[in-house]
């Protein structure tokens, strides 16, 4: 009799941790954000998956960072870094300071442990150079500026890829310290939301409303906003746009630089390219 008492009393015990251990974990989570997560290694053993995941040019944030295939946009980023901050009219440590602020809140941002390897200078520096390289390649883009990032064709198709690949991400709170330096008021997140609502709005057709997202949180990163965005379209009223949308259409001329420069270039790189750029009719003006 005792001993059924005590086994009892065991196993109110045990079920009451159970639950109490859940409760904690459930309300543990619902006060963390969603952290930018790397492709499951199911998905990235499929063969018809591997070229789904990678950068073709460009790593934005720590999970690619330092490979030896991305050193020559490295190279445009310092270019695009100082570009952005000559804009901004005031000194670069002005500029770099917003960044180190908020990098304790980037770092969570990433999955647990994967920022380790770097200390607080070098992952600054990383959220530093991709945010400018990201906010000037934006406004390169709606303003039809002719830049080093634009000038290519199918390095800007390439670049537009980059930019949404899950394990490419940088933080929005990244980017919203660095256009809190540039803009006034209210205009970084608009061109931010125009680069957006050209990703998904037909060339010459209609564009939806400009919207950050929902009104309860900011976004995560562009592909989070890319997200909501199109979660969003079907509610959003239409409109025709009356601003010249930045796409990759190309006088004659300009196409047949880029056809001479692919018959020279490797056979994988065609073949990256024509892939990248013809996967289907509804993505072609997304990856321009």
């Amino acid at each position: 009799m005792e001993e059924a008492s005590k086994h009892q009393s065991q196993r109110g015990d045990w079920l009451i941790n159970i639950m109490m251990d859940g409760t904690e974990e459930r309300s543990s989570q619902s006060h963390m954000n969603p952290r930018i997560q790397k492709v499951a290694p199911r998905l990235r053993d499929v063969e018809a998956y591997k070229k789904c995941f990678d950068p073709a040019l460009a790593s934005i944030g720590p999970y690619h960072h330092g490979r030896p295939e991305f050193q020559l946009m490295e190279k445009l980023k310092t270019i695009s870094a100082r570009q952005f901050v000559s804009a901004c009219n005031v000194r670069p440590e002005v500029v770099y300071s917003k960044v180190f602020e908020a990098i304790v809140q980037a770092r969570e941002c990433y999955s647990e442990g994967s920022t380790s390897a770097f200390d607080d200078e070098a992952f600054t520096r990383i959220m530093f150079l991709d945010g400018c390289f990201i906010l000037q390649f934006i406004y390169c883009i709606t303003t039809d500026q002719q830049c080093e990032l634009t000038t290519c064709c199918y390095s800007a198709a390439f670049l537009l890829r980059d930019l949404f690949l899950l394990e490419n991400q940088l933080p929005f709170l990244i980017l919203q310290a660095l256009m809190r330096v540039r803009f006034i008021k209210d205009e970084g997140e608009n061109m931010v939301n125009k680069f957006i609502n050209q990703r998904i709005s037909p060339p010459g057709r209609c564009s939806l409303g400009m919207h950050t997202g929902s009104k309860d949180r900011q976004p995560l990163h562009l592909l989070d906003l890319l997200r909501t965005r199109l979660l969003s379209s079907m509610s959003s009223p239409l409109r025709r746009t009356s601003d010249t949308d930045w796409h990759s259409f190309r006088s004659v001329k300009g196409l047949k630089q880029w056809e001479s420069t692919l018959r020279g270039a490797p056979q994988t790189l065609l073949l990256t390219s024509t892939s990248s750029l013809t996967r289907s009719t509804g993505s072609f003006h997304f990856l321009q």
